[in-house]
């Protein structure tokens, strides 16, 4: 006969029982190649348009694929690799990443300006910062911003991502300095910006000297096989 303590306990016991079972059976199918997990990171500001395609062929390389795709800032997944809860990550290259981690660059982006699309610099091949006088600008931060402050662009908006920074020039609020990767977005038009030197690197990435599954293999040998140009930027 089980006691007051021993009723109360047991719905916890059976769920444990039930999630150890699980866990049991689980590991069994990974053993038998019957389950491949695969946990991937990628930084919420860059945009690689061929990846669900490249999803596609690795679901059908790897038997039993099973995907977690985390989704977050580049510092963000560099933590989270190094925990180990990330097999592979891409993100931009800010500064120097930690020893332990193995990256391959994919490819470069310019920084230019995002507009509004019918924007009346929309027109122009490249935009000299000049022609922002006046011009509403949201701003985060940035180097090259400071040419454009300069030049008489007014600081109406603050974003605290590149992403939003491409949501508030959609919705019609200025323009943005950002990487051309972001020239895609529905409601703009991304142009060079005349003198602005700066760029960055994506990259795909992974912590050195752990044993890689056989989908994280096949992964990382597929997106360093495949050409990343960047976007074309909407005319």
């Amino acid at each position: 006969h089980l006691t007051e303590l021993g009723r109360l306990m047991h719905p916890l016991l059976e769920r444990s029982y039930e999630a150890a079972q699980q866990a049991r059976r689980l590991a069994r199918q990974v053993e038998r190649a019957q389950v491949s997990p695969l946990a991937l990171g990628l930084a919420q500001d860059v945009h690689l348009p061929g990846l669900p395609t490249l999803f596609t062929e690795v679901g059908r390389a790897v038997s039993g694929l099973e995907l977690a795709l985390r989704v977050s800032t580049s510092a963000e997944l560099v933590q989270a690799a190094l925990a180990g809860d990330l097999d592979a990550f891409i993100a931009a290259r800010d500064g120097e990443l930690p020893e332990r981690v193995d990256c391959w660059e994919l490819r470069q982006e310019r920084f230019g300006l995002l507009l509004p699309e019918g924007h009346a610099l929309a027109g122009h091949e490249i935009i000299d910062p000049a022609a922002m006088q006046e011009q509403p600008l949201v701003t985060l931060g940035s180097s090259c911003e400071q040419m454009l402050l300069g030049a008489g662009a007014l600081p109406a908006h603050r974003a605290g991502s590149w992403a939003a920074a491409g949501l508030l020039v959609a919705a019609g609020y200025g323009a943005a300095l950002v990487p051309e990767g972001l020239g895609w977005l529905a409601g703009t038009a991304w142009r060079p910006l005349r003198g602005c030197q700066e760029e960055r690197t994506i990259v795909l990435a992974a912590v050195a000297g752990r044993r890689r599954s056989q989908a994280a293999d096949i992964f990382l040998k597929s997106v360093r096989a495949r050409g990343w140009p960047v976007p074309q930027a909407r005319q």
